[in-house]
């Protein structure tokens, strides 16, 4: 992520202008739907956004903007090409690289399912005779789910357990499918 430099905001700038730091404060503090936050984007009404070094360092944040309705939205500071935002269809978000790389990482993951793959087993043949190896558990529909810790990983992770995920009944339902995911 790149933000703006401090030292490059001058005078009045600075009315409209926030440190990373504060994204989601102002955001929840200023709007009400995700398509808002689009509109002041599209016009650049949106704050500069100033890289806040009140943590000692700069992190690379990344932000998912839900609103109510369920419409989301990613936005992005990157570097060398500044502001970026995109709907986000997937509902889900991780940290570098950016959200259009992560989108297209998805196409290599096209099997995911629910249900088990392959429960047949394996099947063989050996001096003439057919021979079928049952499976000892479940979960094959899931096969090749990365599971490490790098953000890549954890995206197509979460996108794939979101995708999977029924559609929760209740507020607490949800509560409970967010904590699982």
């Amino acid at each position: 992520a790149e933000y703006i430099d401090p030292s490059d905001i001058k005078g009045t700038a600075w009315d409209n202008a926030i440190p990373q730091t504060m994204i989601v404060t102002y955001v929840m503090a200023t709007y009400e739907t995700v398509e808002q936050v689009k509109n002041d984007l599209k016009s650049g009404k949106f704050p500069a956004v100033w890289a806040g070094y009140d943590l000692g360092y700069v992190p690379p944040l990344h932000y998912n903007i839900i609103d109510k309705t369920g419409a989301g939205l990613v936005l992005e500071h990157v570097k060398g090409q500044g502001v970026k935002w995109y709907d986000n269809t997937v509902g889900v978000i991780t940290n570098s690289p950016p959200y259009p790389w992560h989108m297209d990482n998805l196409r290599n993951y096209p099997r995911f399912q629910r249900n088990d793959n392959g429960r047949e087993g394996f099947k063989y043949s050996s001096l003439g005779d057919d021979y079928s190896l049952a499976p000892q558990w479940t979960g094959s529909g899931l096969l090749g789910l990365p599971g490490d810790y790098t953000s890549p990983s954890r995206f197509v992770k979460a996108a794939t357990l979101l995708s999977l995920a029924p559609t929760p009944a209740t507020t607490d339902d949800a509560i409970v499918k967010s904590s699982t995911i």
